[in-house]
């Protein structure tokens, strides 16, 4: 399912809400960081089916941010587009003025905004981990920092986007993995501290999600992929809006400190070569010899 077909249900899904009065963001004010494209996307889109203001942010990507924006406003929400370096102190705090400056003030906050660079880690260049911490880690913590103060005002919440690999990853990862174990630890950290604000802080650990970067893997290799899970099947966007706007709604007042899996059930399984339903040879060969 694509965002476009999200969208086409959305407004009938947001005008039925409306009637029965159970929009959940209502009157909320969000920022998505990296929401240009893929899962901030797809979450900035989510927030907007429950009614809330949305601020979508990008680094580069300013036709995809202004689609976004106008993909919003076509569900009757307001939406703000600001351009900016999420690992830069400067530009953390501008997002948060700006946002202020338009809307009076900040409900929630999600760090979405990530970037991944592979490499053996003997070869791994300094310069793609400091770029890859710089965004993913850094990020999170100048904008969460950033927000702080009004996020004091409303009581609001913050939603870090971690990732399956900071709990299991695979070659060539090391970096990445790095960066969202951080994000995992800086959550139950800043839950922590900003308890005593009202301030809720959780996390998704999002496993493999559809965006466009995988359209050129090809359906074979998705399908083969997704036989390994226990769902059987890759992740869409729309899978991870539902837990996104549980996590920033009232309906999880009393959650914080949480990392929530929304992976397919990939974290809890053993991947052991053998094909479902297969039995090693000699596996049940006098078992009676195998207990010790």
């Amino acid at each position: 399912m694509t965002i476009r077909d999200v969208l086409v249900k959305d407004e009938h899904v947001r005008a039925a809400h409306i009637e029965e009065g159970w929009v959940r963001l209502e009157g909320k004010v969000a920022i998505v960081t990296g929401s240009s494209s893929g899962v901030g996307k797809g979450i900035a889109i989510g927030f907007a089916r429950e009614g809330a203001t949305v601020v979508v942010t990008c680094s580069h990507n300013q036709a995809g941010a202004r689609e976004v924006a106008a993909e919003i406003e076509r569900l009757g929400c307001q939406s703000l587009v600001v351009q900016g370096d999420v690992g830069r102190k400067k530009d953390a705090h501008a997002l948060i003025n700006q946002t202020q400056a338009a809307f009076g003030r900040l409900d929630i906050l999600v760090n979405c905004a990530g970037i991944s660079l592979r490499a053996p880690f003997a070869e791994f260049p300094e310069e793609y981990w400091d770029i890859i911490h710089r965004t993913n880690l850094k990020g999170t913590f100048l904008c969460s920092q950033a927000a702080v103060p009004l996020l004091r005002q409303s009581r609001g919440a913050i939603l870090n986007i971690a990732s399956i690999n900071g709990a299991i990853t695979t070659y060539n990862f090391a970096a990445y993995a790095a960066s969202k174990a951080g994000i995992e630890g800086l959550t139950r950290g800043m839950a922590i501290d900003l308890g005593q604000y009202g301030i809720r802080v959780n996390a998704l650990r999002v496993g493999w999600i559809a965006v466009e970067r995988d359209v050129d893997l090809g359906e074979e290799i998705r399908q083969k992929n997704a036989e390994r899970f226990p769902l059987r099947r890759i992740g869409e966007v729309e899978d991870v809006m539902g837990p996104a706007v549980f996590m920033c709604s009232d309906d999880a007042r009393f959650v914080t400190g949480a990392v929530l899996p929304v992976d397919g059930g990939h974290s809890i399984i053993f991947n052991s070569g053998y094909p479902q339903g297969v039995v090693p040879e000699g596996a049940w060969d006098r078992p009676e010899e195998r207990i010790r």
